[in-house]
């Protein structure tokens, strides 16, 4: 792809059909605690600890849901998020276009879902993705 970036929203079966990229953080998180008939307090959201999140940090604090900064490999991050037992529930935020590919075979595998939206590092990029047919 033209551009290296995505956003990316991953969850497990039990919630796949309610999530939506688009939609806020907050509706998101109400929306996976409803499908696993619980709250947003008990929803974990896994990241990764980078500056470019803190805007969506925020947005899922106010939730009241829990956080699990990683400081790599958002593969295993969804990975986590797709899998009954790991205590993760979502995993939200941008990262490698690469890894959301390897990422969508296992978690397609695990009945999970995964979203994801380029997400352009700046104009020429986003031109270059347009370019492209994207």
């Amino acid at each position: 792809s033209a551009v290296f970036y995505m956003d990316k929203l991953v969850t497990g079966p039990e919630a796949a059909d309610f999530v939506d990229i688009n939609a806020p953080v907050a509706v998101n998180i109400r929306r996976v605690a409803r499908a696993k008939n619980s709250t947003p307090e008990d929803v974990t959201v896994v990241i990764l600890d980078r500056p470019r999140h803190a805007g969506i940090v925020k947005e899922i604090r106010e939730t009241g849901a829990r956080i699990k900064f990683i400081s790599d490999g958002d593969v295993a991050g969804s990975i986590m998020a797709a899998r009954e037992g790991t205590g993760v529930d979502l995993l939200m935020g941008i990262g490698g276009t690469p890894e959301g590919i390897i990422s969508a075979c296992a978690i397609k595998c695990l009945g999970g879902v995964i979203q994801g939206k380029l997400w352009p590092k700046d104009e020429a990029e986003r031109q270059k993705a347009l370019d492209a047919g994207h």
